[in-house]
């Protein structure tokens, strides 16, 4: 394969070129492949090409002798794929493709930067133009949120912070990310909020930037149902001393005068996990720490994502309160226990008799 790749690639740059003119021929040629194979989810060709800011036409003229490892369809709105996953692993290993080699950290930390600079380009309050602060995000018809937000625009929001980590670069440490989160912290995140992807969208970074997290915990509900909220509520009850709060007290709208006295830091709890319609009765980690399994007098178990604090799975069909709700040592969940009038139930099988004065 090793043979074939090099060779597809090296009639890929025409012979009449100068020594120079190979060179950048080569060098747009590793940074278009580089970028594609690199992506975290297919893009179409349209699309590429605006997230890497090069034409259409370039875009075109580098791909145009690639059919043999590329599908480029004929339309430029679908997506662009590798015929064979074995070309990633050959572009990306430097004993194989020679002259050809992508260093991997370096093409993702270009596309973290492409990233960044699209999002800088296209990020505004209100960006879907629902204009009332109360407007809910299921009311957003889905039309409106793709003319707003067009699939790289979308991939970007989404992608950025894992492309980053990829990079070997540390979110902290980067003085690009550092600025662009100061100026679009919120409206990245309204973003994602209308784009249903809060969680997956934030999630590499919540583990990095703690005064994020705590800002992006706290009001996750917020940002999923109401997203507009995050310039009124978000700010307005969050803590006086919040890095966030202070960064954006500017973007509070006028017409919230009369502000709530709020406290001054953050308090211990890190998130509430909100979904259960009745009392919890039962709470339980996974061996590994990344998952809450919760049992409720609503008659459902609930599965969590610690990280996010998002509802993984909801088990329901139970005829009574779950008492107990458990992970075994190899993180599988247990089976349910239920009271179900004067037996404690396990599935459909009766196991502990409950004396009067132990039943509900």
């Amino acid at each position: 394969l090793n043979e074939i790749y090099l060779a597809v690639l090296k009639h890929s740059i025409s012979s009449d070129y100068s020594d120079e003119e190979k060179e950048q021929a080569c060098n747009m040629l590793k940074h278009m492949l580089g970028s594609t194979v690199a992506l975290l989810s297919p893009l179409s060709t349209s699309a590429l090409s605006r997230l890497v800011q090069v034409s259409k036409e370039e875009f075109y003229s580098t791909f145009n002798d690639l059919h043999a490892i590329l599908d480029i369809p004929n339309d430029p709105t679908h997506p662009l794929r590798l015929h064979h996953p074995s070309f990633r692993d050959f572009l990306l290993g430097k004993d194989r493709s020679g002259d050809f080699w992508v260093d991997e950290n370096e093409i993702h930390h270009v596309l973290a930067s492409s990233c960044m600079q699209l999002m800088s380009q296209t990020l505004k309050k209100d960006i879907c133009e629902a204009q009332a602060p109360g407007s809910q995000a299921s009311q957003v018809e889905s039309s409106q949120i793709q003319k707003c937000l067009p699939p790289e625009v979308q991939y970007a929001y989404l992608y950025w912070v894992q492309h980053l980590r990829r990079s070997g670069s540390q979110i902290n440490d980067n003085e690009e990310t550092h600025r662009f989160l100061q100026a679009h912290l919120l409206h990245w995140l309204e973003a994602l909020g209308w784009m249903g992807k809060t969680s997956e969208g934030t999630e590499g970074i919540l583990s990095l930037d703690a005064y994020i997290q705590r800002f992006v915990l706290y009001n996750r509900s917020a940002i999923e149902q109401a997203t507009l909220q995050l310039y009124c509520s978000a700010l307005v009850f969050a803590p006086g001393n919040s890095i966030v709060r202070r960064n954006f007290k500017g973007c509070i709208p006028d017409w919230i005068q009369l502000k709530p006295k709020v406290q001054a830091h953050w308090i211990a709890a890190l998130q509430t996990l909100e979904g259960h319609t009745g009392w919890v009765t039962s709470v339980a980690f996974s061996p590994d720490g990344k998952q809450v399994v919760s049992g409720s007098d609503d008659e459902t178990v609930r599965l969590w994502d610690v990280a996010t604090g998002t509802t993984l799975q909801t088990l329901e069909g139970h005829i009574s309160s779950v008492m107990s709700a458990a992970f075994s040592p190899d993180g599988k969940l247990l089976p349910v226990l239920q009271v179900s009038e004067h037996w404690v139930v396990e599935g459909d099988r009766n196991i502990l008799w409950l004396p009067p004065d132990y039943r509900q």
